[in-house]
């Protein structure tokens, strides 16, 4: 991703951030006009994707990769599928992976906690796994 911040010093404005992501680990490195940072972070197997959940349009995202590893992994409803969380728009030398997990219910309706939301999402989810609503109201986020 490249990203463009006109309001930081000259030589932090552009900034080339890229995530390598494989079955244990994410190797992230951003880069700018100061220099490169390069950092590893470990998986421990679980679902990895970007933090940008403060656009709920891609909490579908999060719910099918978890549905569909549940289903893959013949997972019993009630049972949460993790999911870490790497961070594009964060200091990620201070802010490492984030956690978090989505539970499928049965009959279509799964749930989202993770380490930036306070309390839990709600989600019903068509049979292809799109997301039907959503609802923050046992969140901070309503």
């Amino acid at each position: 991703m490249d990203i463009h911040t006109p309001g930081l010093p000259a030589d932090r404005r552009g900034l080339k951030v890229t995530a390598d992501v494989t079955a244990d680990k994410v190797h992230i490195s951003k880069t700018d006009g100061t220099g490169t940072l390069k950092r590893d972070f470990a998986t421990g197997g679980a679902i990895v994707e970007a933090h940008v959940p403060q656009m709920y349009s891609l909490y579908e995202l999060y719910f099918a990769a978890a549905l569909k590893h549940a289903t893959a992994s013949k997972l019993e409803a009630g049972k949460p599928v993790q999911i870490r969380q790497f961070y594009i728009d964060r200091q990620f030398d201070r802010f490492p992976l984030g956690r978090g997990s989505v539970t499928p219910r049965g009959s279509g309706k799964a749930e989202i906690a993770h380490d930036w939301l306070s309390g839990t999402g709600e989600a019903t989810m068509d049979s292809t796994n799109h997301l039907l609503n959503y609802s923050g109201h046992r969140t901070h986020i309503r």
